[in-house]
């Protein structure tokens, strides 16, 4: 099934009308559709990029996006015997607002922003398998262990003007991703046991005229050789760990963490 027709209306004064702010923009279109397809339209509008709306098609750079809509009927209704009236034509006005604590609460829903965070630190190997001087030297003890460095990345998303705090937001730290998991906004993949949960943050502001605002912000570190394997000397290489019953040893329990996305 193809995208809904829609024509837009145009009237001085009535559509398209703009209001402009500092850091703020309004905006209101009005579409012509059949009836039948009236609630298509609405969808299409609101469910554009993923579910972050529309953006203004004649500014985009103003990031206003279609917070609601509205349905009339247009004309008359069609005279045909049925419970419900039914009309023939509707106009859906589509109403834009640049986002706010308080058009995104009571219009728009949580929104997501993402960051990736590199980082560093040094890790302690092993003192065996080590000789000062030549392979022959003496031998390093436990104190003298040398170190290498670990580049790694964090992977952060920010849950903005969030209703509440899930549990799973607290439950869930120190566990990593149980399947393939892939970033809202960039799609950069991060594959399986790949992304271990940091501790959450949370804030809760008051503003006046605005009201209260939540953001819940989730950290992974990320360490593309699996944080169940462990390096081994012998190879260079991190692998995996078995016990002598043939289980495998992990530092990390696995779970869901796409649960986290609202």
């Amino acid at each position: 099934m193809g995208e809904p027709v829609y024509q837009e209306f145009s009237s001085p004064g009535v559509s398209p009308t703009e209001e402009r702010s500092l850091g703020r923009h309004k905006g209101k279109r009005i579409l012509h559709c059949t009836w039948e397809d009236r609630y298509a339209v609405s969808r299409l509008f609101l469910n554009a990029d993923g579910g972050f709306g529309a953006l203004w098609p004649y500014d985009p750079t103003t990031f206003s996006r279609v917070v609601r809509t509205a349905i009339l009927p247009v004309g008359a209704d069609d005279g045909s015997a049925h419970p419900l009236n039914k009309f023939v034509r509707a106009s859906v006005t589509l109403h834009y607002e640049t986002a706010s604590p308080a058009s995104i609460r009571n219009g728009g829903g949580a929104k997501i922003t993402e960051a990736i965070e590199p980082a560093i630190e040094f890790q302690t190997l092993g003192h065996k398998g080590f000789a000062w001087g030549s392979p022959s030297g003496d031998p390093l003890q436990p104190a003298q262990a040398p170190g290498q460095q670990r580049h790694f990345v964090v992977y952060a998303f920010t849950v903005h003007h969030a209703t509440a705090v899930p549990l799973s937001a607290f439950q869930l730290m120190g566990h990593v991703n149980n399947s393939n998991i892939h970033t809202t906004l960039s799609n950069i993949p991060f594959p399986s046991e790949t992304l271990l949960m940091l501790p959450t943050s949370v804030q809760h502001t008051v503003q006046i005229g605005v009201g209260e605002t939540l953001e819940i912000r989730y950290r992974f570190s990320h360490d593309p050789t699996g944080w169940n394997t462990f390096f081994r000397k012998k190879t260079g290489l991190y692998e995996r760990i078995f016990n002598v019953e043939g289980l495998e040893h992990k530092n990390y329990p696995l779970a869901d963490l796409t649960v986290l996305r609202p």
